[in-house]
């Protein structure tokens, strides 16, 4: 008989949102789409093949959506994302204000650098 183990995951101010919820793979998918689109349809020259994989291109893209749309919607009731917000909310992290560099007018530019952070662990 298999036990099953306890999963369990971290969460505090540097972590990032996972891969699959980020607008900008949602872009890089429908872009790869599109150039493998153009590809295909570059290299066949019958109209009915053609319209053929558009419409199972756009059709695949479409469920693609559907699904990043759907994982979007339930991302933000998990538990990472309450606890990601109730850091940043409360401010249960230390930062503090850095000179990064100089601006064109000579002025000092600064930014707030966190480096330390509360961290949180939830059972999956």
């Amino acid at each position: 008989m298999q036990t099953k183990r306890n999963k369990f995951k971290e969460v505090s101010y540097f972590s990032k949102v996972p891969l699959f919820n980020r607008n900008a793979f949602l872009l890089f998918f429908i872009l790869c789409m599109t150039m493998i689109e153009i590809i295909i349809l570059e290299q066949i020259k019958r109209t009915e093949i053609s319209i053929f994989l558009t419409l199972l291109i756009f059709t695949l893209t479409a469920l693609f959506i559907k699904k990043w749309i759907i994982s979007k919607i339930q991302f933000e009731k998990t538990p990472y994302k309450k606890l990601k917000q109730f850091i940043h909310d409360n401010k249960l992290y230390e930062s503090e204000v850095r000179e990064v560099g100089t601006l064109k007018n000579g002025s000092p530019k600064k930014k707030t650098i966190v480096y330390n952070s509360v961290y949180f662990s939830y059972q999956l």
